[in-house]
């Protein structure tokens, strides 16, 4: 088994190698700003002109199609080398696959992100407040004078420089770090960015490599499924998008979990929410999870252990920037305008605690769209709580799954692919075929759909998002049916 998976490890990374070398030569480009510019183009615009010309176009359609076909590739492999582990009955050696994981995360680490310039408003953003002693929730890089001469200003997304920061305190400070390690370079800046994030890559190694322990499962399988995913590669490594310390929180909370320890679960679920918002949703998954054996009075005492941890820590993280408790009704409202529910929700609370119940704001007309998720999310919480079985880890995991998905699917503005590890980080575990292939599915095929949804020819665009959606459409169907095994099993309990 192994000289075969060693044969497969050298196809994928020379794959990977050619996939990166493109955008991995843009290091030493002299124009480094120009030269990467036009998100979505440049796998082969390293050879183009700065003129718009019928043979561009071309160039950049052609680069489109052998990026498809190698991202597509990269993914059969990754597909044969998951089965070369899932059908041996020896337990590849951890120690060897750890080690082998390095390499390709070292390939993906001299690309640079050609799909997605989020990087560089993150790059902006730590500048903004290093070099300018700016506030980025208060304080837009617009309001700077003459910000289009700075470099470190270049390639910001659309609306970057009119906005103020989206994600929580904890990532403005890596932000922070990275500008203040870069002595003004944006070279060095987005390397010292993809240098923590390949830090928090290996963390999250370790860490699934503990839980398998903890689950007394596997290891190498969970181990493989992140550390060779090329979508965790390419969006976390080579395109250095923040997701990845959320994850290494929501990794962390899942250790705990698995140790029994509920405050440092909260904590650590605390963290990834001062990351991103999303992780608020696990919370009454996690209450209900800690909950199963308790009376009435147990309950109540979770609850307000939940609340207040969750609480006093966002307060107390988001005081850094945030002076007054009354501008968090203001700077949720701001970034609400993204039809994101977590922050619509965190608005909509704010307001009416520190504002009065006038301000409510049910005129939203993306009102509909999340209030049919809250119906299914109040769901998919009856169905955990309605679950006899004490102890049900399965049960946990797949309701944090199916809640994540869900959001993606109906009220969330976007699914970009960075969004999918969200949870394939928790699918990994669960002790069902079915999810692993599914995860391995979307991880090769949506990613490189991806790379036909933006400068393309409109009907390319259209197709390419559509097929996308439908395999999201494919994937809820899929999930809502594990919730009907989760029912299934109450009603034997209950007969007997």
């Amino acid at each position: 088994m192994e000289k075969k998976f060693i044969k497969l490890f050298i196809i994928f990374n020379l794959l990977i190698f050619l996939f990166n070398l493109p955008s991995g030569m843009k290091w030493f480009d002299n124009d480094f700003l120009n030269s990467v510019k036009n998100q979505y183009d440049f796998f082969l615009s390293m050879w183009l002109t700065s003129s718009s010309t019928l043979s561009q176009v071309i160039t950049v359609q052609i680069g489109k199609i052998i990026a498809f076909v190698l991202y597509i590739t990269i993914g059969y492999v990754f597909f044969k080398m998951y089965k070369l582990i899932k059908q041996s009955n020896e337990s590849i050696d951890i120690k060897k696959l750890i080690f082998y994981s390095f390499i390709p995360c070292l390939i993906s680490f001299i690309g640079i992100s050609w799909i997605s310039i989020d990087v560089f408003s993150y790059i902006a953003s730590g500048w903004l407040e290093f070099h300018y002693n700016l506030n980025p929730y208060y304080d837009v890089i617009s309001s700077i004078k003459n910000y289009n001469s700075d470099p470190m200003f270049q390639n910001l997304g659309w609306k970057c420089e009119s906005s103020i920061f989206a994600y929580g305190p904890i990532i403005q400070k890596i932000l922070f770090s990275a500008c203040a390690l870069s002595f003004g370079s944006v070279k060095i800046a987005l390397f010292n960015i993809k240098l923590f994030n390949l830090v928090f890559h290996l963390i999250n190694i370790f860490l699934i490599l503990k839980i398998s322990k903890k689950l007394s499962i596997r290891s190498d399988i969970p181990v493989f499924l992140y550390a060779f995913n090329p979508l965790i590669l390419f969006s976390y490594i080579t395109s250095a998008h923040n997701d990845i310390y959320m994850l290494t929180f929501i990794l962390t909370a899942l250790y705990f979990i698995v140790s029994k320890n509920y405050i440092f679960t909260l904590l650590a679920l605390s963290m990834a929410i001062n990351i991103k918002y999303i992780p608020v949703l696990f919370v009454p998954f996690v209450i209900i999870y800690f909950s199963k054996n308790n009376d009435f009075k147990g309950w109540i005492k979770n609850i307000i252990i939940a609340a207040f941890i969750t609480i006093v820590s966002t307060l107390l993280l988001h005081a850094v920037y945030i002076n007054n408790i009354f501008d968090f009704q203001t700077v949720f409202q701001r970034l609400s305008g993204q039809n994101n529910i977590i922050v619509s929700s965190l608005t909509f609370v704010t307001l009416v605690l520190f504002r009065g119940t006038e301000y409510m704001f049910f005129e939203d007309i993306k009102l509909i769209q999340k209030m049919i998720y809250l119906y299914l999310y109040s769901f998919i919480i009856v169905f955990c709580f309605r679950d006899k079985r004490k102890d049900n880890l399965e049960t946990l995991l797949i309701a944090m799954v199916n809640a994540i998905i869900i959001y993606l699917i109906i009220p969330s503005s976007s699914i970009f692919e960075w969004y999918l590890p969200w949870f394939m980080i928790i699918t990994i575990f669960i002790n069902d075929d079915n999810y692993k292939k599914l995860t391995i599915s979307l991880s090769c095929i949506y990613c490189a759909l991806m790379f036909f949804t933006g400068n393309v020819i409109p009907i390319v665009g259209f197709m390419a998002n559509l097929l996308a959606y439908f395999v999201f459409i494919y994937i809820l169907f899929i999930t809502i049916y594990k919730i009907k095994d989760i029912f299934k099993f109450q009603k034997i309990t209950d007969s007997n």
